[in-house]
């Protein structure tokens, strides 16, 4: 390897892993890769499963790679449970949940030309959310709809009818995706 550190305070090299704190019930591996592979720092336990939080010290930001880095995620499943996080540099409020619900709905019967405004019990939704609703089959090609949340687990569609004739819905299922902020 040529990535050799020649700071004039000091440096120490190791030739292979490095494992600190094995006196403890859970140590911390760090792992070398052949040119090609990916590193790897992982808790060393003997216990079957061993949890590992990698944190900054205080208030201070913690940092995943930089703007050339991809981050991936194995095992297809993320969760991001925060009090502050924001996506992008010019972002001025910060998300605390990404949450999707499945919302159960039949589209009202509507006059030509009016709207109306159906309500649905969505347990955790909260009114400082953006909601996007997805119906997972089309609705009537002559309705509109907006969905908000009005007060607190209650989910406010309004259906226009866009057509020049009454109109009434099936029953349907629809995906709700709530992006709540601080």
């Amino acid at each position: 390897m040529e990535a050799r550190s020649t700071s004039a305070i000091g440096f120490v090299h190791f030739g292979g892993d490095l494992a600190a704190g094995v006196n403890d019930g859970i140590a911390v591996h760090l792992r070398s890769a052949s040119t090609g592979a990916a590193a790897i720092i992982e808790p060393l336990s003997d216990s079957d499963t061993a949890a590992l939080t990698v944190r900054a010290k205080g208030a201070a930001a913690l940092t995943l790679g930089n703007s050339s880095n991809t981050i991936t995620f194995a095992g297809g499943s993320f969760a991001l449970n925060s009090t502050a996080t924001k996506i992008g540099t010019g972002s001025t409020t910060a998300f605390v949940l990404v949450q999707k619900y499945t919302v159960e709905f039949t589209e009202p019967a509507c006059a030509a030309s009016t709207c109306v405004i159906s309500t649905y019990v969505v347990t955790g939704l909260t009114t400082n959310s953006n909601l996007i609703f997805t119906p997972r089959m089309p609705v009537t090609p002559s309705y509109a709809y907006a969905a908000r949340c009005s007060t607190a687990n209650e989910l406010c569609i309004t259906w226009t009818n866009v057509s020049g004739s009454t109109n009434s819905g099936s029953t349907n299922r629809g995906t709700l995706l709530a992006f709540n902020y601080v």
